[in-house]
């Protein structure tokens, strides 16, 4: 059963945090995304204040996926879900700030993916998620392969999480949106599309992450896929039958399938984001799961969860380091003046 809403002062302090983390992220791209449009032609200068637009829509949206969060948490969790939060954001809220991905329909899918997102933390709500997938879909077939695969992960993963275990919710709910989020899924990906829409023509992409950097990100980023690979392995190794043991593994899967279709594509840019971004939403779900609530790791696989608030900080800050500085673009504003020193 979903647990009723709890908004405490803590959780109103994370999302005052949140919100000035995006105020910086539009400070550092400030003078390269924002600051050319006072010498736009006026029509393409409506094109870049809907995204703008867009961009605030989608920050609020992260802002109200992250209340959602942490008013859903139980307060042993609520420290791994604002860790896991926060990380979240650094992957996620800078990715559609610099000047050749302002605006892309990529943002547009992730507003609908974390409002299914949301949808899924409630008992019946979670039944129309499927109608966002389908909505994702018909604007942007690529987001197929990376959060509409996610999203039905995610709900097979809630479907069979609880099979050999007491749920407090029956499963008979959960196959209903399992059901209706895939016929969704297939109705999207199979019904004609009447070519490329304006949506998909407006800012198209032309900063490419070198293979160079692109793997030198994937190196810097191995720590938080082992700590991911360890959780993961250690849950689904709990389960005793396949379907449910199946459940978690495909959390990861669907991560590296978006960032396998990307790669081929030749967008590394986009292909990071998503892997760094679907696997923390996937420790995310993993942590809130109602089978980890009260569960207690063993001290072999605790890791980060039981580490001091500095290794924390340092992990987060590290993170920060490897989004901005390798997959976002060069350093910024007043980055630039430091480094000059």
């Amino acid at each position: 059963m979903a647990e009723s809403i709890r908004i405490k002062k803590e959780d109103l302090g994370f999302f005052a945090a949140q919100a000035a983390f995006m105020i910086f992220a539009v400070i550092r791209f400030y003078d390269r995304s924002f600051v050319p449009m006072r010498n736009m032609h006026f029509d393409r200068l409506l094109d870049k204040k809907t995204a703008c637009m867009g961009c605030a829509v989608y920050f609020f949206v992260i802002l109200l996926f992250s209340l959602v969060s942490l008013a859903h948490a139980r307060e042993e969790k609520k420290k791994q879900v604002a860790f896991l939060l926060t990380a979240m954001s650094v992957v996620f809220v800078p990715a559609f700030l610099p000047e050749n991905y302002l605006g892309v329909i990529d943002m547009y899918s992730a507003i609908l993916g974390f409002l299914a997102l949301m949808l899924l933390h409630c008992k019946y709500a979670d039944r129309f998620a499927g109608i966002l997938i389908f909505l994702m879909i018909r604007w942007d077939i690529t987001s197929a392969f990376t959060w509409g695969i996610w999203l039905l992960a995610y709900t097979f993963y809630l479907t069979y999480r609880d099979r050999e275990s007491v749920s407090e919710e029956p499963s008979g709910g959960k196959k209903i949106a399992l059901a209706f989020a895939t016929a969704m899924f297939v109705a999207g990906c199979a019904i004609p599309r009447g070519g490329n829409t304006s949506w998909d023509r407006a800012f198209e992409p032309r900063y490419e992450l070198t293979s160079t950097q692109g793997i030198i990100t994937l190196i810097f980023l191995i720590p938080f896929a082992v700590l991911y690979l360890r959780l993961l392995y250690h849950l689904a190794s709990e389960m005793r039958r396949f379907m449910p043991r199946l459940s978690y593994y495909c959390l990861f899967f669907a991560a590296l399938l978006g960032f396998t279709v990307w790669y081929l594509k030749g967008d590394l840019y986009r292909a990071i984001l998503y892997l760094a971004g679907e696997s923390i939403l996937g420790m995310l779900v993993l942590v809130q799961g109602e089978r980890l609530r009260g569960y207690e790791l063993p001290a072999s696989h605790k890791s980060i969860w039981d580490s001091s608030r500095w290794v924390r900080v340092f992990l987060l800050l590290y993170l920060v380091f490897v989004m901005f500085f390798f997959v976002y673009g060069r350093p910024l504003l007043l980055e630039e003046q430091l480094l000059k020193y």
